[in-house]
């Protein structure tokens, strides 16, 4: 951890915007940024066990270029404000990644999970078994709600990691959003991809396929991706009740080819991405509450996982091997 933080953290570079209302920051926002990636490795709870964490270990203060230790009501204020400063982050180690030769561009895949919100979860009456009927008890996070997860076969109450990832070699995460449990993935293809094809033109890279599930399945997207880059969206054909128009029995056919069959098999990997994320950090359920310190810290997660990638690619290692830089 200490490595990462040094080696591959350290000579990013940050956006340092100082105050232009009272006193100067005490920590430099990447000084926090570390503190964050610290508490997603070491699958820390709550910010009061990451500052006792903090006063605790001298070596991860020294990494984090702090003197004392911020408490957990700084780093709850400074948590949100991490967004403003990731993005760019995410790009310079996806540069990296790129010109490694590691990964391709060509193939990409959208999905999304569930993840259970933080504290006590909303109390409603169930209505043909859907808590659609009248609020019982306030939850403790009140930006979260509940969504039906296909894969668990129940609904969840808490939020959507919405996400893209490169497959080939290597599965890689993109870009993503965070929303509350309840919207349809549908509604998310368009945005997502568009954040994905601005970052791939920024390293002059196109993607040629994404790939998805039947929740992506829809005319509007597939011609959102053409009209995007040229792309193709392949994805299964959601049942219309044996209704079947010219376009659909195309796309069906495709589906049922070589190549589509082929193609589809990879649409899991993104699926066991979210495996490996819900086992290697502590996102499910959440340890914040709010939809954006939820966003914030999802997004750290996701740049903890792309740091850990490279640094294995800089050690001479197998880039998958993450699991055993935390344990």
């Amino acid at each position: 951890l200490v490595k990462i933080l040094q080696l591959i953290i350290d000579p990013l570079r940050i956006s340092e915007k100082k105050n232009k209302r009272g006193a100067p920051r005490k920590y430099s926002n990447k000084s926090i940024l570390k503190i964050f990636i610290a508490m997603v490795f070491l699958k820390i709870s709550s910010l009061r066990s990451m500052e006792r964490t903090l006063k605790k270990n001298s070596l991860l203060k020294t990494a984090c270029k702090i003197v004392g230790a911020p408490s957990y009501r700084t780093l709850g204020r400074r948590l949100p404000k991490t967004i403003e400063v990731i993005y760019p982050l995410v790009i310079q180690l996806l540069t990296f990644i790129t010109e490694t030769g590691l990964i391709s561009w060509r193939l990409a895949s959208i999905d999304s999970t569930i993840l259970q919100a933080s504290g006590k979860e909303e109390q409603r009456k169930w209505v043909d078994g859907k808590p659609t009927g009248k609020i019982l008890q306030k939850p403790t996070d009140q930006d979260a709600k509940w969504g039906y997860s296909a894969g668990k076969d129940k609904y969840i109450f808490g939020y959507k990691l919405h996400l893209i990832v490169l497959v080939k070699p290597l599965i890689i995460p993109l870009c993503w959003m965070t929303t509350s449990a309840a919207p349809h993935d549908t509604n998310f293809f368009k945005p997502l991809s568009s954040v994905a094809y601005r970052i791939g033109r920024s390293l002059s890279r196109l993607i040629a396929v994404f790939l998805g599930d039947k929740g992506y399945d829809s005319y509007q997207n597939r011609n959102y991706a053409v009209a995007l880059e040229n792309a193709r969206l392949v994805a299964p054909i959601r049942d219309m009740k044996g209704r079947m128009s010219g376009r659909r029995k195309i796309i069906d056919e495709f589906n049922h080819s070589p190549m589509g069959k082929r193609l589809l098999k990879r649409r899991s990997d993104v699926e066991r991405l979210f495996e490996h994320f819900k086992d290697l950090f502590f996102v499910d359920p959440l340890p914040v509450k709010g939809k954006e310190n939820v966003t914030a810290y999802l997004s750290i997660a996701n740049l903890a996982y792309l740091s850990a990638v490279v640094y294995n690619i800089k050690a001479g290692r197998n880039p998958r091997e993450i699991k055993s830089l935390i344990y």
